[in-house]
Order: C-alpha cells, then sequence, then structure tokens
C-alpha cells in the first residue's frame, strides 16, 4: 500500500516544526513590503516582496499562491511610468522570452532553445535575462541568433525598479508575445508587467509543486503536464490555462552502445540502468528512499549496474557504490548525454522528485522507463499523456519489482522501450509541440490585462507535508535564517517585529525548542540586530585579519 500511516506520521512530524515559522516569516516580509510601499519607497518594497517569495518558495506552508502579495506588486506597478505607444510593427511576430539566468545545463534553458528551434513559422525570437551572472552558454545565443533574434541582458546589480522598467519598456516596444521563463519568486515581471495594456503575456509554468508569483498579470498559464494544470486550477485559482507539453527534439545520431560501454569502462554483457536528476531530488524521506531501491535491485541482479547522472559522489552514493561492489557510479553534471543513454538499458526515474525533461529523452531514444511510486504524487513525478500507458508501481517494493523484470527481460524492455519512444515522439516531438503551441496563441486577447486574484485554496494536508518535508530536509537553514541573511546581503535592516515575535514565541519554540539554541540563527540575528552596515565593515576587516588561501590549497 502506498504511503503507510507510519510514513505520513513521520512527515507529518517534520513538517509541523516548520510550518508556523515558515509562514509567520513570509508575513514578516511582506508586511515590511506593505510598510516600504506606504512610505512611497519602492525599492525596498521590491527587495522584501522578492525575500517573501523566495521564503516560500525554499520554506513552502501549504499554499501555491499569495493574492497579497499579488497584489502589493501590482499596487508597486502602478507606481513606475507607461512608455510611450510603440511605433507600429508590420513584420513577423516578435516574441520576447524573459527568463532570470540562463543555465549551461538542465531543461529549463533548453526549453527555450527548443521552443524557437520547433516553431518554424517564421516568427522573431529574443531573450532578455533580468539576473544573469556569468557567461551566457553560446548554445542559447545561436538558438536566438537563428530565429532572427538575440539574447539581451540587464546589469544583475542594478536596482530592482530599474530593472523591471526596462522590461516593461522592452515589453511595451518591441515584443508582441511575452513568455515568462522566470524563477517562481521572480517578482520584477509582475511590476514590469502589472499595468494593463501592451502584448499579452504568457507565463510558463515549469516549477508548478513550488509556490510562484505572477498569477496576476498571466493572460494564459502554460503548463508542461496535466496535473501541472490541475493545480494551477484548484490551488492557484487560475482558469487561463493552456498544457503545452516539454518539447523533446529527435535524439542525434551518438556512440554505439559498445562504444558508449568502453568509454565509460562498463562490462559488454552488464544490464545498465540509468537515472538523471539534480542531488537534491534524490534526498530521502520517511518511506521514500532511492538509495534503498537502488541498493535491493543491484543486490538482486549481480549483473546490474546503475548510472547516476547529476549527482556527485557523497556519503550516500559512496555507500551504494562500496555495498555493490563498485556497480553504482554517481558521475556529477554531464554534457554528454547521449553517451549515457547509449549504454543504458533502463532508465530510473529519481524520487522523491522526478526530473520529466530526462525521463522523456530517455523514452525518446528507446529506453524502458520505470515511473516513481505512487507515494511521489505528480507533479512532483512525471504524469501526462505520452505515460498514460505505463503503470505507476504502487510503491518502493512494486518500483523495485518493475526494474527487476526489466532486467531480467530483454524482450519486454525492447517492447516498452519503443513503445514509449513513439508515444513521446507524438506529443512531445515537432509536429504535436506545434499544435499546442498554436492552441494557446489562439486563447491570448490581443492586449495584455490584469487578473486579480481568486480562489486562492490551500493544498491538502498530506501534500502540504510532503512539499514542506521536502523544503526542510533540502535546506539545510531554517527559512528565518535564510531570510535574515538575504535580507541583510540586500541592506535591508530585518528587525523583528511583534505579530514575528508572539508567533515564534507561541507556536515555534513548542515545536523546535531548540531553535534558538542553533548558531546560524543566533548569527542572523545578531546581525539584524547590529545592521547591514556594522555587518558589512565586520566582514571586510575579518578578510584583512584572516589572509586568503593560497591557490595551492596551503596554508
Amino acid at each position: 500500500m502506498p504511503d503507510t500511516l507510519s510514513d505520513l506520521r513521520a512527515r507529518r512530524a517534520i513538517a509541523s516544526t516548520r510550518l508556523a515559522l515558515n509562514e509567520a516569516v513570509f508575513d514578516w516580509c511582506l508586511r515590511n513590503a506593505r510598510r516600504e510601499l506606504a512610505r512611497q519607497a519602492l525599492e525596498p518594497a521590491l527587495a522584501w516582496s522578492l525575500l517573501a517569495a523566495r521564503s516560500a518558495v525554499h520554506h513552502g506552508f501549504g499554499w501555491l499562491a499569495s493574492a497579497a502579495l499579488e497584489e502589493t506588486l501590482l499596487e508597486a506597478a502602478e507606481r513606475l511610468p507607461v512608455p510611450d505607444h510603440p511605433v507600429p510593427w508590420s513584420g513577423p511576430t516578435r516574441w520576447l522570452h524573459v527568463m532570470d539566468q540562463a543555465y549551461a545545463l538542465g531543461g529549463h534553458t533548453a526549453l527555450v532553445e527548443r521552443w524557437t528551434e520547433l516553431d518554424r513559422r517564421g516568427d522573431r525570437h529574443r531573450v532578455l535575462l533580468l539576473s544573469q551572472r556569468g557567461a551566457i552558454h553560446p548554445r542559447l545565443v545561436e538558438a536566438m541568433q537563428a530565429a532572427g533574434g538575440d539574447v539581451a541582458a540587464l546589469d544583475p546589480g542594478a536596482p530592482l525598479v530599474d530593472r523591471a522598467l526596462r522590461l516593461r519598456q522592452e515589453a511595451r516596444r518591441h515584443a508582441d508575445r511575452v513568455v515568462l521563463h522566470v524563477h517562481p519568486w521572480s517578482v520584477l515581471p509582475v511590476v514590469a508587467l502589472g499595468v494593463a495594456g501592451g502584448p499579452p503575456v504568457m507565463l510558463l509554468n515549469h516549477l508548478s509543486q513550488t509556490f510562484w508569483v505572477g498569477g496576476s498579470i498571466a493572460d494564459l498559464v502554460l503548463s508542461l503536464r496535466d496535473s501541472a494544470l490541475d493545480w494551477t486550477r484548484a490551488y492557484r485559482g487560475i482558469t487561463r490555462n493552456a498544457l503545452l507539453p516539454i518539447p523533446v527534439p529527435r535524439p542525434r545520431e551518438s556512440e554505439t552502445r559498445a562504444a558508449a560501454r568502453r568509454a565509460l569502462g562498463l562490462p559488454a554483457d552488464a544490464v545498465v540502468l540509468l537515472t538523471i536528476g539534480h542531488a537534491y531530488k534524490y534526498r530521502p524521506l520517511p518511506g521514500l528512499d532511492f538509495f534503498g531501491a537502488a541498493a535491493a535491485i543491484l543486490r538482486a541482479r549481480p549483473r546490474a549496474h546503475l548510472l547516476a547522472v547529476g549527482p556527485r559522489e557523497d556519503a550516500r552514493w559512496r555507500t551504494l557504490r562500496d555495498a555493490s561492489g563498485r556497480r553504482a557510479l554517481a558521475t556529477g553534471p554531464r554534457h554528454d548525454l547521449a553517451l549515457f543513454h547509449a549504454a543504458a538499458d533502463v532508465y530510473l526515474e529519481g524520487f522523491p522528485i522526478g526530473s520529466p525533461t530526462a525521463f522523456l529523452e530517455a523514452g525518446l531514444r528507446g529506453l524502458p522507463c520505470v515511473r516513481a511510486p505512487v507515494d511521489v504524487p505528480p507533479p512532483f513525478a512525471i504524469d501526462g499523456v505520452a505515460v498514460l500507458g505505463l503503470e505507476q508501481p504502487p510503491d518502493v517494493a512494486g518500483y523495485v519489482g518493475a526494474a527487476l523484470a526489466l532486467v531480467d527481460d530483454l524482450g519486454a524492455r525492447a517492447a516498452e522501450g519503443a513503445a514509449l519512444a513513439r508515444a513521446i515522439e507524438t506529443h512531445h516531438g515537432a509536429d504535436g509541440w506545434v499544435s499546442h503551441l498554436m492552441a494557446a496563441e489562439r486563447a491570448l486577447p490581443e492586449r495584455h490585462r490584469l487578473h486579480p486574484p481568486v480562489g486562492v485554496a490551500p493544498l491538502p494536508g498530506p501534500i502540504r507535508d510532503f512539499s514542506v518535508t521536502l523544503s526542510t530536509r533540502h535546506h539545510v537553514d531554517d527559512t528565518l535564517t535564510f531570510t535574515l541573511r538575504a535580507a541583510l546581503e540586500q541592506g535591508l535592516r530585518p528587525g523583528l517585529d511583534a505579530p514575528l515575535v508572539r508567533t515564534l514565541a507561541g507556536h515555534c519554540l513548542t515545536r523546535d525548542p531548540r531553535m534558538l539554541l542553533r548558531r546560524p540563527l543566533l548569527s542572523a540575528l545578531a546581525g539584524s540586530l547590529a545592521g547591514p552596515a556594522l555587518v558589512d565593515r565586520v566582514r571586510r576587516a575579518r578578510r584583512r585579519l584572516i589572509p586568503a588561501p593560497r591557490s595551492d590549497g596551503q596554508a
């Protein structure tokens, strides 16, 4: 049976230590934003709004949206000037893809690149980066140039107000469609696009299981999977939805299986299991331990080998490697995924958080895939029309059994892999994907509108506890420590107000009595009392007194 009572109780116990604190810190940030807005201090108001959103994303409290935060950002948006009407444009449709940052690895940036590659209707595409630090990967630049556009990056150190105004100008003067591929805490687009008029706005719902801002300015929310669309309607109260599946290009020719295995040092006769994802997605929860499942598979089948692309070898992966006789390898992040696809026989979806893009790419290569157990609710695990024919195991034991069945049966591997590849090609390949995009375009209004949030609802208790337990396990610091530090880094003075102190004393300390004994929180509280200027002076003094380590690693 999925989710035993003991597992649910264990998750509830973990979540209960943080729920009140997480919500109290979010409300505190929001009060500070409102306070700054009331005194016409727009920059600190946006900074506090950003902290509120980040705290909710990283340390959830059972809600996926906040009407109060959206309303605060819309009020801030009214304070910015509105550019003059643009010069009429009669050329191809101009798409402005807005991102906070572009990355060399992962599905986030790859989706933007593939969008422009698959949309061959003659439209013009360009990217605007709001907070890019570091070099822009040439692959993104080349994709935009091929689509008649370019990549522009704002100064990440510029004030939030200035960057919001620049985005407003770019959207109104140089775009016919705006697509937001931004982080879930990104408040700049809400302020920039928080007035009616200008091109219609699409918001890509790429982290559907987390809190995000932007519902009030989204003329259409583009969800990548059915569960994401359902959650947006049920818990964010947004009915302006369209399904736009993750685009997955046809695989290019790569190494043969034999050559790939030689390159990776794998036996020619091994049955190779592959899993791909960020390291944090594999950290265990009560009742959901990927490492335990992988150990059981490798223990039962001495010919099986496991490759994990994304995680670097830490204590857990090292233990798995040693216990399996070095048949488990965590490679760290890699660009050459085709090499691993060529070497593999079976793909295992990681848990407690899956990686949908990696799953689909492996499935399109013809690899049979084992879905995460039903204890992992979509959208934390893959779902959608392409995997409807692929049963989700009932629990972790069923997951192990499904993997072992594929290890043992070459014919089943070939048949299931071919069927999954056909389904993915149908729904995520070029033709199917473009038809979804055209349907979404037809649902857009002619001009951008505002959509005041209504119908926001809390997550059900078990899903809330699952989500909060994930965030608690995945972050070293609690949300108060995290937010105090971030506030000081932004030059804010984060004094605790009376409502927050009452919550700490009345609820948080009773659940977590040792909270105020933890050194990181005590340090952050001391910094908040001293103020950002003094904290900065202390840091500079320490840098002068403590010599930097030598480049050769010696003291």
